[in-house]
């Protein structure tokens, strides 16, 4: 998981990095930034002056490994697919594990 941790902490950074000034059909999408920007409000309202990018990367993981965890219990097949069809088809019934992985 740790590695795992380290690729979001990567992409937070590259969209950071991104500017926002790019014309619209270049504009770069920036989905882990959106998601970190909704769950630092409704989830991590108060990050107790820790990083909230590494809160984020953390609680992230975490919903990951659940959300797999999740969708081999339900008997959904893993093996040779994408995270996404494994999101797009655990959402069908557990909306809130499936929606993260969707990014």
């Amino acid at each position: 998981m740790q590695y795992f941790r380290a690729e979001v902490l990567e992409q937070l950074d590259i969209e950071r990095r991104t500017p926002e000034s790019a014309p619209a059909r270049r504009r770069a999408h920036k989905p882990f930034t959106a998601l970190a920007h909704h769950w630092s409000k409704v989830l991590l309202p108060s990050t107790d002056g820790q990083d909230p990018d590494h809160i984020f990367a953390d609680c992230y993981t975490q919903t990951i490994a659940f959300a797999l965890l999740l969708a081999r219990t339900e008997g959904l097949r893993l093996t040779g697919r994408d995270l996404a069809a494994v999101a797009s088809e655990l959402e069908v019934e557990n909306t809130v594990m499936g929606q993260p992985c969707n990014c």
